[in-house]
């Protein structure tokens, strides 16, 4: 029987594909309803996975954009990566930054430099986890003998940091923002970018929800942290108030720090802020999207860059 099919339907979207498909005929429609309804999916998201394996680790530029055109055809219903051996984190297709996770294109540079910083037995915080990238790298790292402590406010955002750090005990997720204060506070973000969150209002970030805030150093205090090693800072140009709310625990405990920009262009080393910015003593590194910028305290320059990658200079 000949027949015409007018419609295209995605079998990695539905694996039974019933009633997607629309052709010519009534008879025609069972026919290919029957051809479709016995494709079996596994074999082809195995094959998406092992593409996925061997693009994640190739030094490519353009990944990022392969990966959107890649997942956008195929429209696969769940991602993994596995920027870690043995590790896989949980992604979902419609989000671009995981989907540049996905593709192993997602801050390369700064994965490299957790992957060179983290031993076994450290504590890293992760202040703006989205949903545990970087916290489960830091989880593999650091091994049973360590702790990862990861915080995201986004309720959505949270379920996944908590579901990819659900297999590592010693990683714990909270679900509150961080600044210069306890208390509550407004988190501000797109359903189509969760990862975007900003405690800033944003004419782009039009959905909110009401959030717990903390600051760190009663954080600090009140769980009984006696080390920090690593804190990874990325809240959408809020990192300096993250900083004040942790002066005493940078003087005590003098971890290793990675920040964002803030929003107005300024990093953690160019506050006007003098004398909060001089209680920052911990081995820093300041950052422009986690490219490695040079921290204005000379006296831990030559200590913090024994530690970055020669490739992150």
């Amino acid at each position: 029987m000949a027949y015409k099919v007018v419609g295209i339907y995605n079998i990695f979207s539905d694996p039974y594909a019933r009633g997607r498909f629309s052709v010519a005929s009534e008879d025609s429609d069972v026919q290919v309803y029957a051809i479709l309804s016995r494709v079996n999916v596994e074999p082809m998201m195995k094959a998406l996975n092992a593409f996925q394996r061997t693009l994640e680790r190739l030094p490519l530029r353009g990944k990022g954009r392969l990966a959107d055109l890649i997942i956008e055809t195929m429209r696969p219903r769940q991602l993994e990566c596995h920027p870690v051996n043995g590790v896989t984190i949980l992604l979902r297709p419609d989000q671009s930054i995981e989907r540049w996770m996905w593709a192993g294109a997602y801050e390369r540079t700064l994965v490299e430099l957790i992957k060179t910083l983290l031993a076994p037995g450290m504590t890293a915080l992760d202040i703006g986890a989205n949903i545990g990238y970087f916290s489960v790298i830091a989880a593999a790292l650091v091994g049973s003998g360590g702790h990862v402590h990861a915080f995201e406010p986004v309720s959505d955002t949270f379920v996944r940091l908590a579901l990819n750090l659900k297999r590592f005990p010693w990683a714990r997720p909270y679900q509150n923002a961080v600044g210069d204060r306890i208390g509550t506070a407004t988190i501000h973000f797109n359903e189509r970018e969760t990862g975007w969150g900003s405690l800033l209002p944003n004419y782009d970030l039009p959905l909110s929800e009401s959030t717990n805030l903390i600051c760190l150093d009663d954080w600090v205090a009140r769980v009984n942290i006696s080390a920090v090693d690593f804190v990874k800072i990325d809240v959408e140009g809020q990192e300096y108030r993250v900083l004040q709310g942790a002066v005493g625990m940078l003087e005590s405990l003098r971890p290793t720090i990675v920040a964002g920009k803030f929003g107005d262009g300024r990093d953690v080393f160019q506050s006007k802020k003098q004398k909060t910015a001089d209680q920052l003593k911990g081995k820093m590194v300041g950052t422009t999207g986690f490219e490695p910028a040079t921290s204005r305290t000379p006296s831990v320059r030559a200590t913090r860059l024994r530690h970055v990658p020669t490739a992150c200079r």
